[in-house]
């Protein structure tokens, strides 16, 4: 079910890749060589295509995959000395307790935040809920 320790190492490659390439992007910085057409089942900028051929700077894309996979790596990937039946029990908790979190997070928002604001916290609940359970995990393993 998890990846070996030693695939763990590429994660921070990704991570560093992947925010390295999201800070370029946000500061403006689009290489015109990423500029390519690719198929979308819908694109919105200046106006909504679906189902099209569209051209877009891959910069971002490419910067929040690299991210993603850095992530999936860190978190899918096992300890260096892992005792799988008791390591199991600590991700499960840690699961369990991110879950909680990312829904109390967002009933709460619902009570707190109105309009298009509430898309964009359902779109972080995801990465919230990943963050939460590799930092849950970890400092379960700190308390052993």
């Amino acid at each position: 079910m998890f990846l070996p320790y030693k695939i763990k190492r590429y994660s921070s490659l990704f991570l560093l890749l992947g925010v390295g390439l999201l800070y370029l992007y946000f500061k403006g910085q689009r290489p015109e060589w990423l500029n390519v057409p690719v198929f979308a089942l819908s694109s919105s900028y200046l106006e909504t295509r679906n189902l099209q051929m569209v051209r877009t700077n891959l910069l971002d894309e490419l910067g929040f995959l690299s991210t993603i996979l850095g992530v999936a790596l860190l978190v899918f990937s096992r300890e260096k000395n892992e005792n799988p039946n008791e390591y199991d029990k600590i991700r499960i908790s840690a699961f369990v307790r991110a879950l909680l979190l990312s829904f109390s997070i967002w009933v709460l928002s619902y009570f707190l935040f109105y309009g298009y604001v509430i898309f964009l916290i359902g779109f972080t609940l995801f990465p919230i809920f990943t963050f939460a359970y590799y930092i849950m995990f970890r400092f379960s393993l700190a308390k052993e």
